[in-house]
């Protein structure tokens, strides 16, 4: 058996949902690393799936804890092998290069659909980038209040799709923010990737660890020249202050 973390918290908020009155809420925290582990060496194994080190280790980081998302990635991997999600997909494969199988698709979908309603820009710009985004940075590239942002956030989080982290929100699992990205548009994503990377230049100096990644988001965005000349300007920003880390981080970006 594998043992479950949870905690039973009360509830601050009143009246009913749907037709059914509560005053309370059972909240469960995401599985340890370690019951992670544990659970999926069981599942795969009573499954008849070989899961290696590397296999397990992918999927922990993956599903961050949660049961069902290791339900779903090992169900993928029972039924589709090689053509599954655990064994074909890369890191940072975003837009119509990845394809959630149907199984894995039908979950994720009724888990995004209470976010979705109303938030749709505030997940497009989270699905696009690994790091947090603050609520600032939300309002300034989506062109909504702060408010609606927070709203929106808020309900990312009730609904497990969400982590606050660093006063910044990001995707809890990296299937949720690719499965995100991957409904966005050629052109929707361009033009998240460059709102983004316009922003990052305004707020930070250009050999800055958060200025680097302006030069990602202009590359994906399709302006290769863009990217070239701000990765000059880092360049010589570095050389300036001296800054030889600025440096080599801005020559491994440029060859990505």
């Amino acid at each position: 058996t594998t043992s479950c973390d949870y905690t039973a918290a009360p509830s601050h908020r009143r009246g009913p949902v749907g037709s059914l009155p509560w005053t309370e809420v059972l909240a469960l925290k995401p599985l340890s690393q370690q019951s992670c582990r544990e659970l999926i060496r069981a599942n795969a194994k009573r499954c008849g799936i070989e899961a290696s080190g590397p296999t397990v280790e992918r999927l922990v980081g993956w599903t961050c804890g949660s049961p069902l998302l290791i339900d779903l990635v090992l169900s993928d991997l029972r039924t589709n092998a090689d053509q599954s999600l655990c064994l074909s997909y890369r890191p940072r494969q975003t837009g119509k290069s990845w394809e959630p199988p149907p199984g894995v698709r039908a979950q994720l979908e009724r888990r995004f659909r209470s976010f979705w309603a109303g938030a749709d820009a505030v997940v497009d710009f989270l699905a696009i980038t690994t790091r947090p985004l603050t609520v600032a940075t939300l309002s300034k590239v989506t062109s909504k209040k702060e408010d609606a942002v927070r709203t929106a956030c808020q309900i990312g989080l009730d609904v497990g799709v969400l982590t606050a982290v660093r006063h910044g929100f990001i995707f809890s699992s990296e299937i949720l923010r690719a499965y995100a990205a991957a409904r966005l548009s050629e052109h929707r994503l361009r033009h998240c990737h460059r709102a983004l990377a316009n922003e990052i230049v305004e707020r930070h100096e250009p050999g800055s660890p958060a200025g680097l990644n302006a030069i990602g988001h202009l590359r994906h965005a399709g302006d290769a020249r863009g990217a070239a000349q701000l990765t000059l300007v880092t360049a010589q920003h570095s050389l300036e202050c001296g800054n030889h880390r600025s440096e080599e981080h801005t020559s491994e970006l440029q060859s990505h």
